[in-house]
Parts: C-alpha cells; structure tokens; sequence
C-alpha cells in the first residue's frame, strides 16, 4: 500500500539506507516492493508482512511508529 512504501522510505532515509551494505531494489521505481531485499508481503502483496534488515549496517533510529506497529521488524539490533 502507499502507506506502507511510505514506511519504508522513512526507514531508508532514517537509518541511512544508502549505506546499507545490500539495498537491492530498495527505492527504484521499476522495482516492485515485492523485490526490495528483507521485504516480505502477505495479503496478495498488498501490506508489508515483516522487514528482515539484519547485519546490513543500519545506523540511525528507527521509531516504531514508521512500522505502525503490525510488521515484523528484524535488524538484528544492528542500528547504531
């Protein structure tokens, strides 16, 4: 969903995503949300289901809030 993209975009931008050490697909517009690496959808691929993000050097802050709350979230308490 938008708001779901939405998510996701503020968790790259917060957590420096562009030093990530894999952040295949994350943001291109001719990749589907579907293919953006740690993104598992369910619902038919309409919502985020869980995000797996472990040892891809996250550094920032990610407030729950950008998760409402309904994903799993896996970072591996990497975010610095």
């Amino acid at each position: 969903s938008y708001f779901d993209v939405m998510a996701l975009s503020s968790i790259f931008a917060h957590t420096q995503g562009y030093n990530w050490n894999n952040k295949e697909g994350w943001l291109q517009k001719n990749v589907p949300v579907k293919d953006w690496l740690g993104v598992t959808l369910a619902d038919g691929g309409r919502h985020v289901h869980s995000l797996n993000l472990a040892k891809n050097n996250l550094v920032g802050k990610c407030v729950p809030a950008h998760v409402g709350c309904k994903w799993s979230l896996n970072v591996g308490c990497l975010i610095r």
